[in-house]
């Protein structure tokens, strides 16, 4: 688990062009011919997805973030946020230092959240006197630039808007801007106690519990809720509110959502979901890492009955979707359009999408680049491909999990999830062959509860404690023993086939335990699951 997502942080490293200001890649196109092109946008809102990232990395595993790398990043995020606004935008073209292919991006609201996110680690990792001034001016400004109601933006009192002569104001009632950006804000209040950002929040709260959020957990599509990345990412931001300010209906809200909506709905059980809610193309791996996080803090918020969710997302869909072998890619030549302007085929709308001639980049050691990524799909379940923002989120939410498999309380260890894990106190070691087997070395004998899957046959599971056999008294899906220096966990890993339908195509997979073992149909390009 360790090694992925150290591979996750090498792809982030490498995904720097150094010849553009270490400004990201912005996606790498793979086709069935293992052809590869990548091209350079959207700079600001990817790097500061990159700096999220890295730093929650970091303090996960102990990744080691190049310093010199670092400081390059650091330096675009700052050069993003100098402006009397006190937003993450990229400068305007005669301010900015930046290569010409990444002028778009000078007033828009959709990456607030990834500002504030990156921010926020730079408090809260790097105690960076720079971020907490720019977090509380940033939040002055989101604070004055809006209101109350459905629609709430006030964009006239940006400077950055005056300059601009008057663009226009972000579509109100969406997710898009304030939905998504609850959760960086909830994310800084954590970290700060900053009340002005929890206030902030509550209004952005009362406002998609009333516009975003139905009775019972229904939905309503509409254009303002389709992007799922930003609609799960509202829905996130709404849980931690509720979470932290104690006021609980937004928390059953998405509690009931989640169980409506999303489980074998907008998310189905293979983990597959789309980039947009209204579309079965463009598998988004972030997501899915986004509904196993909803899943995750709704279990620390009274609902432990979707642990098993957590787990199988993880194992099935974010680790099997992630692009760690690749055989040697060649250049992509874009095909021309009538106008003569090169194009690729969009993984979403699966319509043409044309892209400028000087973006498009063929870097000599793409084959190290594209390891470790995650990406918008071409296809369901096989077509890998690294997309930068969706590795940085994927990797996010990854680093979340992984600190969540322990932890520890005042009188015992709780071990959540059972996958390969080691720290200063535990060491948790996993294998699989008919059966599964799990060791975990407790390093300091503290009392343990260890939480054993719903699915797993209570009737073929054996525990030994210090190599002596005992019997099995699981309460409430946990088994708690005393003291042990060691325990050994050996049970049955039973078989299934299920059947999903996916744009027409009825997939069937083969399960064991709660990981997929293979697929049908299939393809060599870049798949996720062996055949079935």
């Amino acid at each position: 688990m360790k090694d992925r997502l150290n591979l996750a942080g090498d792809h982030l490293v490498n995904i720097l062009s150094p010849e553009h200001n270490y400004l990201p890649f912005y996606e790498c196109h793979i086709n069935e011919k293992m052809e590869v092109f990548t091209w350079l946008r959207g700079a600001s809102h990817n790097t500061g997805r990159w700096v999220d990232a890295m730093l929650r990395l970091e303090d996960a595993t102990g990744y080691a973030i190049p310093k010199d790398i670092e400081a390059a990043v650091i330096a675009n995020l700052k050069v993003m946020y100098d402006n009397p606004d006190h937003l993450f935008l990229n400068p305007l073209p005669e301010d900015s230092p930046f290569p010409p292919q990444v002028t778009e991006g000078q007033l828009e609201y959709h990456s607030m959240r990834e500002g504030l996110l990156a921010l926020t680690q730079m408090i809260r990792y790097r105690d960076s006197d720079w971020a907490k001034d720019k977090a509380k001016n940033m939040i002055d400004t989101v604070d004055r630039i809006s209101d109350t109601g459905i629609d709430h933006w006030k964009c006239e009192l940006l400077d950055r808007w005056q300059r601009m002569g008057q663009p226009g104001k972000p579509i109100s009632r969406t997710v898009l801007d304030s939905g998504r950006f609850m959760e960086a804000g909830m994310d800084y209040v954590m970290a700060t106690e900053n009340e002005q950002a929890l206030q902030l929040v509550k209004r952005f709260a009362e406002i998609h519990y009333e516009y975003n959020t139905w009775p019972g957990g229904t939905r309503e599509l509409y254009w303002a809720n389709n992007h799922t990345h930003s609609y799960y990412n509202t829905l996130k931001g709404m849980l931690l509110y509720g979470a932290v300010s104690g006021e609980k209906k937004y928390v059953d809200r998405v509690a009931e959502t989640y169980a409506t909506t999303l489980q074998n709905g907008t998310i189905k059980e293979s983990g597959i979901t789309f980039h947009d809610c209204d579309k079965e193309t463009g598998g988004d791996p972030a997501a899915a890492g986004d509904a196993m996080q909803i899943a995750l803090w709704l279990s620390h918020n009274g609902y432990p009955e979707y642990l098993d969710d957590v787990e199988r997302i993880v194992r099935s869909r974010l680790l099997a979707s992630q692009l760690t072998e690749c055989p040697p890619l060649s250049r992509y030549e874009l095909p021309l359009d009538e106008e003569g302007k090169p194009y690729f085929i969009n993984q979403v709308s699966k319509a043409p999408r044309q892209v400028k001639e000087e973006s498009v980049f063929y870097p000599e050691n793409i084959n190290e680049i594209v390891l470790g990524a995650w990406g918008i799909f071409q296809e369901a379940h096989w077509a890998k491909q690294p997309t930068t923002d969706v590795s940085a989120a994927v990797l996010h939410s990854l680093c979340d999990f992984y600190t969540n498999i322990t932890e520890d309380q005042d009188s015992e260890r709780r071990i959540i999830f059972l996958v390969d894990y080691e720290d200063d106190r535990i060491k948790i070691s996993t294998s699989e062959s008919k059966q599964a087997t799990v060791k975990i070395e407790n390093k300091d004998a503290k009392d343990l509860s260890i939480r054993i899957p719903d699915w797993v046959p209570t009737e073929g599971l054996s525990v030994k404690v210090d190599d002596q056999s005992i019997d099995t008294d699981l309460v409430n899906s946990h088994l708690t023993v005393k003291s042990p220096n060691s325990v050994e966990l050996v049970y049955d890993l039973p078989e299934k086939i299920t059947e999903e339908i996916t744009n027409g195509v009825t997939y069937k997979f083969r399960w064991k335990g709660d990981r997929i073992t293979g697929i049908t149909p299939n393809s060599d390009w870049l798949p996720f699951y062996p055949n079935f």
